[in-house]
């Protein structure tokens, strides 16, 4: 038998120690794919700037499975990130990319000296341009053949509409930012993990450095080389700095109520999700802030996270109202755990498993999906998925240094450069306009080659949901992986894993966190048994 494996970073890997997790029937060939890096992938390469930081702790990240996990392959343990590096990094610490890119490869090849008699894994650094069949044609103009396939290439790039001097959506790291001189003004579009990239390469990057200046401020030394950015978004405020911790993990969420609704409608096929989940998680997050406070006085509490604004003003007068938000943020920050503020977003942000896992297979009402489901993710997101509390305080040493300041939620952008704001009351104008915000992940508008030709072949389809409204996700029968041809046939071939599914499946864009039995490897295992035709 021939598997090939495209994508070879987080995922790809561990379908792969799933694969060769048992002894096959017949001889296996598995071809292992990727064209930036087997073993890493592109986002996690080992080449990349050291600038860079995980957004995720070191104690948080395993690609190995554990005792009591439900997968039905056999379990084999491993090191998390934080036992693999000796206590080089603190668990509750963000290592670099490539630190954790370095790790992936030593899980990489520690499955390929552990593979079982008869199974052969041949590595491509190639990228592949076409499914046909069961023909794989790659960019080198070789061709796999393979009885099965899967597709674990991650995060899906969408289609975009060049703009003169405009850096296009992409992995910041590959954005060429060479064009953009030292002290000019430039846009920029997003304020989440995107951006914190964005702005340390543009001054980090630029040799620009950070110096303590005493009760946990930070102070920006230029080196004249940075240009100067006007920062918008949706949104218009930065993603929330992350909880310290002192360098130890976390406490765990406690999500009572959370997890006493997901128990009961888990066997519900169509839920309400504002009206039947929502509030559990409101009622968690309201504990864990204070027992004591009405359910009013809480709401006005994450109202002022939500929404932290004021009148229209200048350029000036919104930077500074949103520097002061800043401070108020990295106060909490480094109050850790003794945070009620942290401890109620905590429960918010950590609902977010559950409670997707609830709706796989669209069992949302199509309503509550587009409303309070939606809302709640962008609301969890803001909280749960910012940066490392010491990248928001760069971030405010910037601010004070003049090399960031803040437009607001932006409303329109003209082919100039001109941007209109819900709180300017005039529009700014910049040279260049750097897309920090990567577009969520949309079958519909991918500009991935490979799988836009399969959708015009029907070989995939879009998952719609039970209205028969079309998502972002690509549908597979969900056991096992399989494709979904456009007339609702299962592709004996083709399989699909991870990021492209979220809708469908949800929480695929969470990298396994150990001890809780992790999506990810649930997935994995279950793609993994489809390819092998492995029934135990």
């Amino acid at each position: 038998m021939e598997i090939a494996i495209i994508g070879g970073g987080p995922r790809g890997i561990s379908i792969l120690e799933r694969l060769t997790a048992v002894p096959p029937a017949e001889p296996l060939r598995i071809h292992f794919i990727d064209a930036m890096q087997p073993g890493a992938g592109e986002i996690w390469r080992t080449d990349q700037t050291r600038i860079l930081c995980m957004n995720t702790l070191a104690g948080e990240v395993t690609l190995f499975t554990e005792p009591g996990a439900s997968v039905r392959l056999p379990v084999r343990e491993g090191p998390t990130l934080f036992e693999w590096a000796g206590g080089a990094w603190p668990a509750g610490s963000h290592p670099e990319r490539a630190v954790y890119g370095e790790y992936l490869r030593w899980v990489y090849a520690w499955v390929l000296e552990h593979l079982p008699d008869h199974v052969t894994v041949i590595e491509h650094t190639d990228r592949v341009v076409r499914i046909e069949g069961e023909t794989l044609e790659l960019a080198s103009g070789r061709s796999i053949t393979a009885s099965r396939i899967v597709y674990a290439g991650g995060w899906l790039r969408t289609e975009d509409t060049p703009v003169p001097r405009r850096v296009a959506p992409d992995n910041p790291v590959d954005q060429d930012y060479s064009g953009i001189p030292a002290g000019a003004n430039v846009l920029v579009r997003g304020l989440g993990m995107g951006f914190f990239d964005t702005m340390a390469l543009l001054t980090l990057g630029r040799g620009g450095r950070f110096t303590e200046a005493g009760g946990g401020k930070l102070r920006y030394v230029a080196s004249g080389r940075a240009p100067r950015l006007i920062v918008t978004s949706r949104r218009g405020y930065p993603f929330l700095p992350k909880p310290e911790y002192g360098g130890e993990l976390p406490p765990p969420a406690v999500l009572a109520n959370t997890r006493r609704v997901t128990r009961e409608l888990r066997d519900r096929p169509s839920i309400d999700f504002g009206a039947e989940v929502l509030p559990a998680i409101m009622e968690d997050a309201r504990l864990a802030y204070d027992p004591q406070a009405s359910a009013a006085e809480f709401a006005q509490v994450l109202e002022r996270v939500a929404a932290p604004w004021g009148a229209p003003g200048t350029l000036e007068s919104i930077t500074e109202l949103i520097a002061d938000g800043l401070r108020e943020d990295i106060a909490e920050a480094a109050r850790g755990a003794a945070s009620p503020l942290k401890s109620a977003l905590r429960e918010i942000g950590a609902a977010r498993k559950s409670i997707t896992l609830l709706g796989a297979g669209g069992r949302y009402t199509p309503d509550s999906m587009r409303s309070t489901f939606k809302d709640f993710m962008a609301f969890a997101r803001l909280v749960g998925f910012g940066p490392p509390a010491f990248r928001s305080r760069e971030l405010l040493a910037l601010v004070e240094a003049g090399i960031v300041r803040f437009a607001g939620r932006a409303e329109s952008l003209s082919g100039s450069f001109s941007l209109r704001s819900r709180d300017l009351t005039q529009p700014v104008h910049a040279e260049y306009l750097i897309e920090a915000r990567l577009p969520a992940p949309d079958i519909r508008r991918t500009a991935d080659p490979v799988l836009r030709d399969l959708l015009e072949q029907g070989r995939i389809r879009p998952f719609c949901l039970s209205n028969g409204s079309p998502t972002a996700s690509i549908d597979v029968e969900i056991s096992t992986g399989r494709v979904i041809h456009r007339d609702g046939t299962v592709d004996e071939a083709l399989h699909m894993a991870g990021i492209p599914l979220n809708t469908l499946i949800g929480f695929t864009t969470i990298s396994p966190v150990p001890g809780t039995d992790a999506p990810m490897l649930q997935e994995t295992d279950r793609v993994a048994r489809s390819l092998l035709g492995w029934q135990g």
